[in-house]
């Protein structure tokens, strides 16, 4: 049956109210940015690999990105993992002077989601992001270490090695994601794929 849809016959009643699930979304994203803060806690590598927490890292925030529709998903499962990561006062200065880099990865993948949502979803696209975004981790903490004449940490092996080991642990993280995410059979904004 074909009917005619008209703004009379959309009542607010019918429609979903917006905010309330923009809300619920927002929520669940915190939530995993906060799971993925105990996870890096429970599951401390201490592999002495520059940038290894990448792989984790790119991969969950190509899964939020992919997943939801909110513009900013990315950023706000960053902003859960800072949160998390603060309460559980892990790493305290670790995490004051690596925010900054975690947020720019976030919004990279965010600003690739609003270029064209299909990048994320190809692997090679999504290596390609996923390496520069994650490399912009050590990039920011070598200009925070010059500017406020920090310790570097990672920055002792040179910036060069730094910011390489970033980009591959960024990207074959963000190629996991983006395979666990076909593998769901989903497109990047969420809808199933037809077979």
């Amino acid at each position: 049956m074909n009917t005619l849809i008209t703004p009379a016959s959309t009542s607010s009643v019918s429609r979903p109210f917006v905010p309330e699930r923009a809300f619920g979304r927002g929520l669940a994203l915190l939530g995993a940015g906060l799971m993925l803060a105990v996870f890096h806690r429970a599951l401390d590598l201490s592999l002495g690999l520059p940038g290894h927490f990448g792989v984790f890292w790119m991969a969950a925030l190509v899964l939020a990105r992919s997943a939801s529709p909110l513009p900013a998903a990315a950023l706000v499962t960053a902003l859960g993992y800072l949160c998390g990561g603060a309460v559980l006062g892990a790493h305290a200065t670790h995490g004051m002077v690596n925010a900054p880099g975690y947020l720019a990865a976030a919004l990279c993948l965010d600003g690739a989601w609003w270029l064209a949502p299909a990048l994320l979803a190809h692997p090679f696209s999504a290596a390609l992001i996923g390496a520069v975004a994650f490399a912009l981790k050590p990039a920011l903490l070598a200009v925070a270490v010059a500017a406020f004449e920090l310790k570097g940490g990672a920055l002792r092996h040179g910036l060069g090695v730094v910011v390489l080991a970033h980009a591959c642990f960024g990207g074959v993280g963000a190629v996991i994601g983006a395979l666990l995410w076909q593998g769901q059979g989903r497109s990047p904004s969420g809808a199933r794929e037809p077979h």
